[in-house]
This record gives structure tokens, sequence and C-alpha cells, in this order.
């Protein structure tokens, strides 16, 4: 179905006659012209989303979010291309993700542009990257949550398109609305799953504790409680907090959960250690 220059794609309705609920099963003289995926992009900003998604507007679900609502997460996954963690860009040829996510020597493929990571019906093309250098914090321990992140830095860029934009890291003296905060990934419990019918990017509300405001705090971990409670588990993913203007800044990655509420790497406090890291490969966000 069609609503003006997108289509309606629900959740909620069961695929007929072998369909994948992105596809309908129609005569041949009634199919509709191939969308031309890639849109590129004439500006460098950081943070920029696509309100209601590209494409197609998304109805009957719950958490899931529409395609490329929010094009800077990052698939991290394993050279046969299965789902290992969460990730999100923040520049071009770089990810951000948390320490715990990475196996010591494991080769790794980064896919950006992706939305639902069951099927290849999407209207927009995902593309992969392999990593070339892995950073991790010099004093991560398995043992702590603290300094948990770690930076991919690829062999090569990710194109500059509307469906891949990097988030935004630094906001010294930006206003952020810390109310509307909100994780964004892909559930990893899902994608353990041998055949799932889809496996969308999900968006849950967080409220995070306002013991972690104060800059006096050395702690790099915050704390947050999903708003409502959901049975989601985001490893990697990352803590997003918005501008009155709906700019994106990355605050925190998702570390570990423990009794309904959610540990997050302060990527705040990390900010100096993440330029520092970058800099000795010259890459400037």
């Amino acid at each position: 179905m069609r609503s003006g220059s997108k289509l309606i794609v629900d959740l909620k309705v069961r695929a007929k006659s072998g369909c994948h609920y992105l596809e309908v099963c129609c005569h041949p003289d009634d199919m509709l012209t191939p969308m031309n995926g890639s849109i590129p992009l004439g500006y460098k900003q950081c943070g920029i989303g696509n309100v209601g998604g590209i494409f197609m507007d998304l109805i009957g679900g719950r958490l899931e979010t529409s395609l490329a609502e929010y094009p800077y997460m990052v698939a991290i996954l394993d050279t046969g291309h299965r789902f290992l963690c969460n990730g999100v860009l923040i520049g071009y040829k770089v990810v951000l993700t948390t320490a715990t996510c990475l196996s010591p020597e494991q080769p790794l493929v980064i896919r950006a542009g992706d939305w639902d990571l069951s099927t290849d019906s999407e209207f927009v093309p995902h593309v992969d990257r392999g990593v070339q250098y892995r950073i991790v914090h010099q004093q991560f321990s398995w043992d702590s949550i603290k300094n948990n992140i770690a930076l991919l830095i690829l062999v090569e860029q990710f194109p500059r398109v509307q469906h891949i934009i990097p988030i935004c890291l630094d906001h010294n003296g930006v206003d952020l609305d810390y109310d509307n905060c909100f994780v964004t990934g892909w559930n990893y419990r899902v994608t353990k799953r041998l055949y799932p019918s889809r496996n969308i990017v999900l968006r849950l509300d967080m409220d995070i504790e306002e013991t972690i405001f104060p800059n006096t705090s050395s702690c790099s971990v915050l704390t947050a409680i999903p708003r409502p409670e959901q049975p989601m588990y985001t490893k990697g993913a990352p803590l997003v907090c918005p501008t009155e203007s709906s700019r994106y800044y990355v605050v925190g990655a998702w570390s570990t959960s423990l009794n309904g509420a959610i540990q997050f790497t302060d990527i705040r406090k990390l900010k100096e250690w993440i330029h520092r890291e970058l800099h000795l490969y010259n890459i400037v966000l």
C-alpha cells in the first residue's frame, strides 16, 4: 500500500502466499518500479536522523523503528555475517562500541545502512566494511564494567548517503534533552534464533538516573531505566540524547543490565580518550 510517495508496511498483517512482509504478491502488470535506493548527501553534519524513516511508513509495531530512521546504527558481525554486537558510527571510518563486544583477534565485519538483519529486501542496500584497527581502553578489565569502550577503525570509509550518517560525539556547550533519551539497536537475543521472521532496529526510551549528571564524578558508568520496561538486550547499543532541534548525540554505550536497570559506559567522560586515540591515526571527528 502507498501513502503519497511512501509505502505503508503493517507489521500486524501476516504475509500471504509466502510473500515476505516487505513484499506483496501481485500480477506482473501491477508491479511497481523499483526505488532508486541510495541518496547521496550534500552535507557533512552528524546526528541527523530521518524522521519517520525513508521510502516507507511502518505501522503495527511496538519498539520497531522505520527504515533508516536512525542512520548511525551499525551491526558488528563475524566473517560469516553472524551478528555479534551493536555499534554506532561516530565518523565515516570509525565505530564506537563496548570492549565486552569484542573477542581478541576475531576478524570483524561492520555493516551500516541495514535495518532488518533477517532480510535483504530493504529499499536501500547495506554496506559492509572490514576493520583495520581495534582500540580497547587500556584500563578496561573483564572483571569491571569501568572503561568498557572500544573503537574500530575501518579499512575504508562508508559512503555519504541518506541511510548512513554518523552520530554526534562532542556536546560541550550543547543543550541536550536528558528527559527524552533512548537506546537504538538490534535485540541480541532475537539474532540468536534460528530463523527470526524479522530483526528490526528497535528504540527503547530511557530514564537516566539524575545522580550521573554532576561533572564532578569521575566514574565512567551511568545508569538508566527502560521506559516502559521491555525484554530487550541490545549490547553495545548507543544511549542517545537529542537537542531541541532533534540532532542526536551519543552519551552512553550499553554495557550490562542489573535488576531491571541498564548500565552504560559514560561516553561523555571518555571523549578526551577517544580524540586522543584517534589522533594517533590522524583521524579528526
